[in-house]
């Protein structure tokens, strides 16, 4: 596992060298949840623009192309959301 550099507080204001299992576990959620809500905006900006092209396009490549798209968005959200 990774040091992280001494002077650097976390947590609790303790120095990170000094930082319990408990503590790197606490950074680790809050990191993680950090990631999935700076991750969920532009997603669902792109899930919301992919679906209103969707509306305008009737068959063909783009169509296809644009529903692979929308699955791929859908499998990201699955897997920030803890559902892949």
């Amino acid at each position: 596992m990774t040091d992280v550099p001494r002077g650097d507080a976390p947590i609790g204001g303790a120095p990170a060298g000094d930082a319990s299992p408990i503590d790197l576990a606490e950074l680790i959620l809050v990191e993680r949840a950090r990631i999935r809500h700076d991750l969920s905006n532009p997603l669902t900006a792109a899930m919301t623009e992919t679906e209103l092209l969707l509306m305008d396009v009737e068959r063909g490549e783009l169509r296809d192309g644009l529903e692979r798209v929308l699955s791929e968005l859908n499998r990201v959200r699955d897997v920030l959301q803890d559902r892949g």
